[in-house]
């Protein structure tokens, strides 16, 4: 039994996302992309890891509107999935489920750090969670993050 989550459980419709823009959009209107948080979701008897732990406070208190106390558990679920991540390396067949925690972790501070007017370190975090998974979710928090960049461009001009 492993002890994070796989990737079945990363594409399966357990996968669990908020969507952030508060905008009511008529139903015949099309909506843009929004940025999304990622649960990492446990599967039944799986223990929860620092990762899925920090991903979770992470979340909770973003959805809080606490962005500035949300850094920290961002932060350490990007850590721990980095040091899972690297541990892997020693086991092949375990190596894929942790690239896609690294997504969801990076994706969600990416979106913490949207949400904080941080566009650059967003596009890098961003950028990390694109190059580590190309999962749906992730893939619109990019798009997101890139026409907000580009909005800001066109206004400083």
């Amino acid at each position: 039994m492993t002890l994070r989550p796989t990737v079945i459980a990363l594409r399966a419709l357990s996968l669990i996302s908020w969507p952030l823009s508060m905008s009511v959009a008529g139903a015949a209107a099309a909506e843009p992309p929004k940025a999304t948080l990622i649960r990492l979701e446990l599967q039944p008897f799986e223990t929860p890891s620092a990762a899925s732990a920090a991903t979770e406070t992470c979340i909770a208190l973003i959805q809080a509107r606490q962005l500035d106390a949300a850094r920290r558990p961002c932060d350490a679920a990007i850590s721990s999935a980095e040091t899972d991540r690297s541990g892997s390396r020693l086991i092949p067949f375990m190596g894929r489920p942790f690239d896609d925690v690294a997504a969801v972790t990076y994706n969600n501070r990416a979106v913490l750090r949207l949400l904080k007017g941080e566009l650059e370190l967003a596009a890098a975090d961003s950028a990390r969670a694109v190059k580590a998974d190309r999962m749906a979710p992730v893939e619109r928090t990019a798009a997101v993050i890139a026409e907000r960049r580009r909005q800001a461009a066109a206004l400083a001009q």
